[in-house]
C-alpha cells in the first residue's frame, strides 16, 4: 500500500501522469462510443423527450447567461409559471463546455454530445486523481479511472446527461482528502468549489457526493484518521529531515503499512494483521497480505497485542512495559537515548551474531536476553542449525543468560501452555543450549522445544 498524501498527482510527473491518463480515456471514450463518436453534429443517444429537454437546457442557459444572467431562472416554458428553469435539471456546470460548441456552430445536438462526452473523460481523469491521492500507483490509478468511466452503470446513462456528468464527485472526494490529510485551507475551498459545480451540473451527482463526503468525515472522526496522519507526517519528516535517512518509496511504503497496522488494529493487533494486508476488527474481514510473518499460517490464532500486554510471569506479576510507569518511563528512556538499535543479520552467517559479540566482549558486557521466538525451526529445515548454535557459543554469558522462545506441544515442548492455542513462552538458558549441542543431543528442531522450561 502507498502513502497516502505523497503519491498523490502532484508535481511535473503527475502533471505528466494526468494528461497520459486524459488522452488514454479521450481516445477510449471515442471508440466505445462509435458510432455516435463519427456523427456528434447530426446524431444524439438515445432519441427520447429527455435529449430534446436537455437540448434546449444548455441552449437556454447559455443565451439567459449572457442575456439575462440575473433572472435565468424564468426560462420560455410553462408561461405563467415562474422559475420554471427548476422544474428540471439547470445544466448550470455544463454551461462552460456547451456554450463556446453552441456560440460556434449554433448545434443544440452537437453541444449535447460534446457535454456528454466529455464528462466521461472527465470522470475518468477525476477517478485517477482521486486514486493517486490515495496512494495508489499510476497503474491502479488508470484501471480506477477506467472502471468509473467505462463501467455499464455509468457509461451506458451517456444520454441522460443529468445522470452521466458525475465527473466532479471524484474531484471533490480527492479535495476533501487532501484537506483531511494535510489540512490546508485551499484543499478545503477545492472540495467546496467541486461540490458546488457538481451540484449546478447534476443534482444527482452532488448528493453522491454529500453522501461519500460525510461519510468520509465521519470515518476519519470515528477512527481518530487526523491524529493518524499527523503523526504519520512527524515520523517522516524526523526520518527524512532530522536524521537524514535515505528512505525510497518502497521503505516509507512499508513503514507507512506497518504503523497503520498498529494504527487500524489497536490492542488487537496480532500476527496476521499486517503490513501487508489490512484487518478490519469487527468485521471478520482482511484485506490482502499474510501477516508480519509474510506467509501468516495460522496467524489468527496468535495472541493479541492486549493479550500480551496483559499477560504476568510464573508469580502473576505483570512484567509488559505498560504495566508501571516505571517500566514505561524506561523502555521510552532507551528509546529517546538511541539505545534500541535494530540489526539485520544472518543468524547462521558468519557477521551477524560474532559481531554484537564482539562488540559486548570489548565493552564487558554481557548478552542478557536473546529472544528467538521459532527460528530455529526453519534453522533445521535449511540445515543451517549447526552454524547458528555455533555463533551463540561466542556470545558473552553466564548462568542467568537465556534464551527465550515461542514453542508448541506439536513439536516436542511438554510443558505447561501459555496460550490457549497451544504454544508456550519457554526459556532455555544459554550455556545449557551451547553444552547441549556440543554433547549431540540437540539433533532436530523436537529436541530443541523438549529442552525448554
Amino acid at each position: 500500500m502507498g502513502e497516502r498524501g505523497t503519491q498523490h498527482a502532484g508535481g511535473r510527473s503527475g502533471v505528466t501522469g494526468i494528461a497520459a491518463a486524459a488522452a488514454l480515456y479521450a481516445a477510449l471514450t471515442l471508440l466505445v462510443a462509435y458510432p455516435l463518436s463519427l456523427n456528434p453534429a447530426s446524431s444524439a443517444l438515445p432519441g427520447d423527450p429527455d435529449t430534446d429537454l436537455f437540448m434546449w437546457t444548455l441552449a437556454w442557459d447559455t443565451h439567459a447567461i449572457v442575456s439575462r444572467p440575473l433572472s435565468m431562472f424564468e426560462a420560455n416554458i410553462y408561461y405563467p409559471q415562474p422559475d420554471t428553469l427548476a422544474y428540471s435539471e439547470n445544466l448550470l456546470g455544463s454551461v462552460p463546455f456547451a456554450a463556446p460548441v453552441l456560440w460556434l456552430t449554433g448545434n443544440p445536438v452537437l453541444a449535447l454530445n460534446c457535454v456528454a462526452l466529455l464528462s466521461v473523460v472527465l470522470c475518468g481523469v477525476g477517478a485517477y486523481v482521486l486514486a493517486r491521492r490515495l496512494g495508489i500507483g499510476p497503474a491502479g490509478a488508470l484501471l480506477c479511472g477506467l472502471v468509473f468511466a467505462f463501467s455499464p452503470a455509468r457509461f451506458f446513462r451517456i444520454g441522460q446527461l443529468h445522470l452521466t456528468t458525475v465527473q466532479w464527485v471524484p474531484f471533490g472526494l480527492a479535495s476533501l482528502h487532501a484537506y483531511l490529510d494535510g489540512g490546508r485551507g485551499r484543499h478545503l475551498k477545492l472540495a467546496a468549489f467541486f461540490f458546488t459545480l457538481q451540484a449546478l451540473t447534476s443534482g444527482h451527482g452532488a448528493v453522491f457526493l454529500g453522501i461519500a463526503a460525510s461519510g468520509l468525515v465521519l470515518f476519519r472522526v470515528a477512527t481518530g484518521e487526523a491524529l493518524y496522519r499527523r503523526n504519520l507526517a512527524a515520523i517522516r519528516t524526523r526520518l527524512l529531515q532530522t536524521h537524514a535517512f535515505p528512505l525510497s518509496d518502497e521503505d516509507w511504503q512499508q513503514l507507512e503499512s506497518i504503523y497503520f497496522a498498529f494504527f487500524w488494529n489497536g490492542p488487537s493487533l496480532r500476527y496476521s494483521s499486517g503490513p501487508n494486508g489490512r484487518s478490519f476488527p469487527g468485521l471478520g474481514l482482511r484485506l490482502g497480505g499474510g501477516g508480519f510473518g509474510g506467509g501468516g499460517f495460522g496467524g489468527g490464532r496468535f495472541p493479541t497485542y492486549e493479550e500480551l500486554i496483559v499477560q504476568t510471569d510464573w508469580d502473576s506479576t505483570p512484567r509488559s512495559y505498560l504495566a508501571s510507569e516505571e517500566s514505561f518511563q524506561f523502555v521510552k528512556g532507551l528509546e529517546t537515548r538511541n539505545l534500541i538499535v535494530p540489526v539485520m543479520g544472518n543468524f547462521a552467517g558468519p557477521k551477524a551474531l560474532r559481531s554484537i559479540g564482539r562488540y559486548a566482549r570489548e565493552r564487558l558486557e554481557r548478552v542478557t536476553a536473546f529472544y528467538v521466538s521459532n527460528v530455529e525451526q526453519y534453522l533445521f529445515q535449511d540445515g543451517l542449525f549447526e552454524a547458528f548454535a555455533k555463533n551463540v557459543s561466542t556470545l558473552p554469558v553466564d548462568d542467568r543468560i537465556t534464551f527465550i522462545r515461542s514453542v508448541s506441544g506439536r513439536f516436542g515442548y511438554s510443558g505447561s501452555m501459555t496460550w490457549s492455542d497451544g504454544r508456550a513462552t519457554a526459556l532455555y538458558p544459554i550455556r545449557q543450549f551451547v553444552r547441549d549441542f556440543e554433547l549431540g543431543l540437540l539433533q532436530n528442531y523436537y529436541d530443541v522445544n523438549a529442552r525448554s522450561k
